[in-house]
């Protein structure tokens, strides 16, 4: 009976897991969340498994769900084989759901005696502090799925975006997870836990009407090209050059937007003249026109992976930061060759841009880049987008085929819209191209997988949120402090006890 009971709140656990994936895009059914969380605390609270095995459970039902295009990317896109892409998609799910698992060891070993205490303030102290260390620790850190991001359709907490950012988000949401599962589960403190929730409800929707930045007088016109050209054609064939000269030839917009790695190739490798035709073509109309491509930066032939503006004298450009490990560099390289022999992609030495890259001028805006799955690093978005009047995102999301990655990917730029009170372009090769409000809200997109351009009107902002002046530091120093707190708390209880023997 009791190993029944066991294997059942384990599975739980594991169910509770799953189900999170709907609280995400593309399904934003966000109160999911709240059933998932409770049932994780549920769990954790009536079964005697161990709070590691009950967050790990956890942690695989949660991970093994969303991160399901992993394997997509390897076996159908990368064509690496059945057995490296469910190799590669299990220990990457079995080293995610390490985090949920840390986070509740570590709130059995540190709570009070004071379970409001514990619910309201500890666990989601707990929780975010290793979200934040995911987010960067091992192989430039995993960024995606935070609670928070839950949250980018619920406008009482786009206030909280704004200051405390995605990280504050999703500890207020834990926070509040936390403090109804005591008014189920404990049956005390109704009045001050229904307090409790209600301020923050109605502190959100005032923090939501502040706005912190305002138009700078000029609306741009843009043109995002969504190509659509899969894998072996894009890297095997130059079909697709073509392609690009008769779409800006016939485009007409202030900017116009080619996607990462359009040209997949350097420019001294293309037919002779074909870059300065893209520029002529581009200046026809009095367009200026973003090129995503691998650029030669040194004497050494080491290369980055870019957005170039190509009709602007000098050509300046934003190199990638954040390399996808395994997929543009090479961690351990001697010890994984063999792996690389056997799924042979292309270009997996590029060199690493630097860590702070000004925005880019072109038509009185000052765009502020980031390619690919930067623009899930908050942090690091805010200290360009603080100089910059538009932000834009340049990917290719073939390597995800039709999988929720893109529309994960595409909530990450919506989150990073709110908290910079800021346009967002997000120009893809397959899907989602989209142009973004300071709210969130897409204002128009293209259907993915299929061969178009998005035309519309974007405003420059200028001003400074309050999350671009303080970054993640309060949200970590609060966590800090409240586990602090109760590690203090535990041991003055510890000394009362020994004191009464």
């Amino acid at each position: 009976m009791q190993v029944n009971k066991f294997c059942g709140y384990l599975s739980l656990s594991f169910l509770s897991g799953t189900i999170a994936v709907f609280a995400f895009a593309p399904f934003n059914l966000s109160f999911i969340i709240l059933i998932s969380i409770l049932g994780l605390l549920f769990s954790f609270y009536k079964s005697s498994a161990s709070a590691f095995k009950i967050g790990y459970s956890y942690g695989i039902g949660f991970f093994a769900i969303q991160i399901y295009w992993l394997f997509y990317s390897l076996y159908f896109i990368i064509k690496a084989g059945s057995l490296i892409a469910s190799l590669t998609m299990l220990l990457a799910t079995l080293y995610l759901a390490l985090y949920p698992a840390l986070a509740l060891y570590l709130y059995k070993k540190y709570k009070t005696n004071y379970e409001l205490f514990n619910l309201m303030l500890l666990f989601p102290s707990i929780w975010v502090l290793l979200e934040w260390l995911r987010g960067w620790f091992f192989l430039n850190g995993y960024p995606w799925s935070d609670i928070g991001y839950t949250q980018v359709d619920n406008y009482l907490s786009h206030g909280y975006f704004r200051v405390i950012g995605e990280y504050g988000v999703s500890w207020l949401s834990i926070s509040i997870i936390g403090t109804v599962f005591y008014l189920l589960y404990f049956k005390r403190n109704f009045r001050i836990s229904i307090f409790y929730i209600i301020m923050i409800l109605i502190a959100g929707y005032a923090l939501s009407a502040i706005k912190y930045t305002y138009p700078n007088g000029e609306i741009t016109s843009v043109a995002l090209v969504q190509p659509n050209i899969l894998g072996d054609e894009k890297w095997g064939h130059r079909n697709h050059l073509d392609l690009f000269l008769a779409v800006v030839q016939d485009t007409h917009a202030d900017i116009i937007f080619l996607p990462e790695t359009g040209i997949a190739d350097f420019a001294g490798n293309l037919p002779k003249g074909y870059m300065s035709q893209l520029e002529s073509y581009a200046k026809m109309h009095n367009s200026d026109l973003f090129v995503g491509l691998p650029i030669v930066i040194n004497s050494n032939n080491d290369y980055v992976n870019a957005i170039q503006l190509v009709t602007e004298s000098g050509q300046p450009y934003y190199a990638k930061y954040h390399l996808v490990p395994y997929g543009e560099y090479i961690p351990l390289k001697k010890s994984f060759a063999w792996l690389y022999k056997k799924i042979n992609l292309p270009m997996v030495g590029f060199s690493s841009g630097l860590e702070r890259q000004e925005p880019i001028k072109v038509k009185n805006q000052k765009i502020a880049f980031n390619i690919c799955y930067e623009n899930g690093f908050a942090n690091e978005v805010i200290a360009a987008a603080k100089n910059a009047t538009l932000l834009a995102n340049i990917s290719d999301m073939a390597w995800f085929g039709n999988t929720i990655a893109m529309n994960q990917h595409l909530q990450l730029s919506q989150a990073r819209a709110i908290e910079n009170q800021r346009y967002f372009i997000q120009e893809t090769n397959t899907s989602i191209t989209a142009l973004i409000n300071p709210d969130g809200k897409l204002i128009a997109s293209l259907q993915p997988f299929t061969r178009g351009v998005l035309k519309g009107n974007v405003e420059g902002m200028v001003g400074t949120t309050l999350y671009q002046k303080l970054g993640n530091y309060p949200i970590i120093i609060l966590c800090c402090l409240i586990v602090g707190y109760a590690l203090i708390f535990r041991r003055r209880q510890r000394q009362k006890v020994v004191l009464n023997f």
